[in-house]
C-alpha cells in the first residue's frame, strides 16, 4: 500500500479509502490511486476488507436446478438486484433429486463469505417448521408457506391460478383441465390448489390433473393422453416456459383439427 500511495502521490490513508470503495474521495484523486493500483498490480485483500467494514457484500443463494426456466429466472432477478447495489453472490446448486434441509444449507452458508443467504424452496424441507436459522445470518425463503423465524417472499401462485380459472370461465368454458408440474413442486401444488378452488367455487366438475415434469415430452404425452379424452373445452398447464404446454397445444390442434384461436392460452404463472 505504501508504494501505491508514493507512484500515486497520496497518503496510504487515501489508498486504503479507495480500496474500500469509500465516498469521501474525489473523482480525480480515486481514478489516479486506481491506475496506480493497476499499473502495479496491487488487489485490495477481500478479508481484510470485510474485516474493517464487517460486511462481505455478498448474498448466498441455493437454488434447485437452474436449467429449470423458473429458476433460471429467479436467479437472474436476484443477480440483477446484486448488481445494482454492487453485491456478489454465491450459489449453492442443488439437484432435483436431492433432498432439502435448510439446516445443512445454513450451516454450509455459514462457512462462506456471505452477509445473508436465500433458500428458493421447489419442494418441502424435511425441517421446515423447525428450522432456526443462524444469529447474524439474515435468511430468506422463497416460499408460499409462512414460517415462524424467516421472511417468506415468493408469487401468489394460488391467487394467479384463481384469475386463470375465472378468465377461462368469463370466455365460456365449463370443462377445464390442470395439467400439474411435478408432485414435489411446491409451485404446482398452489397452482393446483388454485385450480380447484376455483373450480368448485364456479360448481365445475373437477377432474383429476394429468402430471408432467416441466419437459416439453412430458408435456406431448399429456397431449396425447388428452386427445384420446376430448372431454374438456379448455386446458391450464402449470408451465409454459419449457415447452410442455406448447407440445400440448401443437399436438392437440395438429390432432383435434380445432382452429387456433379456440385454444386460450393464459399467461404463464411464475
Amino acid at each position: 500500500m505504501a508504494d501505491v500511495a508514493q507512484a500515486a502521490g497520496v497518503s496510504q490513508q487515501t489508498v486504503s479509502r479507495v480500496a474500500n470503495g469509500a465516498q469521501n474521495v474525489s473523482k480525480a484523486t480515486r481514478e489516479k490511486v486506481q491506475a496506480a493500483m493497476e499499473s502495479m498490480g496491487f488487489r485490495p485483500s477481500f478479508a481484510g476488507r470485510s474485516l474493517r467494514s464487517g460486511s462481505y457484500q455478498s448474498v448466498g443463494l441455493c437454488l434447485y436446478d437452474i436449467r429449470e426456466f423458473g429458476n433460471l429466472a429467479t436467479l437472474d432477478g436476484i443477480v440483477s438486484a446484486a448488481r445494482e447495489h454492487e453485491y456478489a453472490i454465491t450459489m449453492i446448486e442443488k439437484g432435483s433429486d436431492d433432498g432439502l434441509c435448510l439446516q445443512d444449507i445454513s450451516h454450509r452458508m455459514s462457512n462462506l463469505p456471505v452477509d445473508g443467504m436465500i433458500i428458493s424452496m421447489s419442494l418441502m424441507a424435511s425441517d421446515f417448521e423447525s428450522f432456526v436459522p443462524q444469529p447474524g445470518l439474515g435468511t430468506v425463503l422463497l416460499t408460499m408457506h409462512e414460517h415462524p423465524y424467516c421472511t417468506t417472499v415468493d408469487s401468489d401462485q394460488y391467487g394467479c391460478s384463481k384469475l386463470v380459472i375465472d378468465h377461462l370461465y368469463e370466455l365460456g368454458h365449463r370443462k377445464i383441465r390442470f395439467v400439474a408440474g411435478p408432485s414435489y413442486s411446491i409451485d404446482s401444488q398452489f397452482r393446483e390448489k388454485g385450480w380447484r378452488d376455483a373450480m368448485s367455487e364456479y360448481g365445475l366438475e373437477i377432474v383429476e390433473p394429468l402430471a408432467g415434469d416441466w419437459t416439453a415430452n412430458s408435456g406431448y404425452e399429456i397431449g396425447k393422453k388428452l386427445r384420446e379424452t376430448r372431454d374438456f373445452t379448455a386446458v391450464y398447464a402449470a408451465n409454459l416456459r419449457r415447452g410442455m404446454s406448447l407440445k400440448q397445444l401443437e399436438l392437440l390442434q395438429s390432432l383435434l383439427f380445432v382452429p387456433p384461436q379456440r385454444h386460450h392460452r393464459s399467461r404463464e404463472v411464475s
